[in-house]
């Protein structure tokens, strides 16, 4: 199929295949790095007690030109989850621009389905000196309650034997 044009002066025909292979170059020499933040679970369900992995990340930064002022920082708890160990945050560098990662190791002992973030990071341009703030999605965590109904073998609280010296427990 031919698209024709007409201007004033002239007259010219651009079949689809050449559109196609402006767009292409187009796109090929004109790529645009977008920083963009990211966090995430290694997995969306746990039972009650098992660890979860969150990771944030902040991808495309050219340190040449901004700089990080604001990392989330997470306290010991956060909705319903408890923080067990966090990592120090990593820097990768892929050809000049930088993603930073940090990874959180989670668990929870109330289920439920709960929501984590939305997490903020903060990029200043080195120059301007503005601000940029960018916002994860919330995530979700469900917290699956662990069956009992099949333990048939409840064990009593075994008692405490006093001795002089030492305490003993009874196994």
């Amino acid at each position: 199929m031919m698209i024709k044009f007409q201007t004033p002066n002239s007259k010219f025909q651009i079949t689809r295949v050449k559109i196609f292979l402006l767009f292409v170059f187009y796109f090929l020499f004109n790529t645009v790095s977008a920083q963009t933040a990211s966090a995430s679970l290694d997995r969306d369900k746990i039972l009650i007690g098992e660890q979860v992995t969150l990771q944030f990340s902040l991808n495309n930064i050219n340190e040449s030109t901004d700089f990080v002022t604001s990392w989330p920082q997470l306290n010991d708890t956060i909705a319903h989850t408890e923080i067990l160990k966090h990592a120090p945050v990593d820097k990768i560098n892929i050809q000049g621009l930088n993603t930073y990662q940090q990874k959180f190791t989670l668990t929870s002992f109330d289920s439920g389905r709960w929501q984590l973030g939305p997490f903020v990071f903060v990029i200043q341009n080195r120059k301007t000196g503005k601000q940029c703030q960018l916002t994860t999605a919330p995530i979700y965590l469900t917290v699956l309650p662990v069956d009992v109904s099949s333990l048939k073998d409840f064990h009593p609280i075994k008692d405490i034997i006093h001795d002089d010296e030492y305490t003993f427990l009874v196994t």
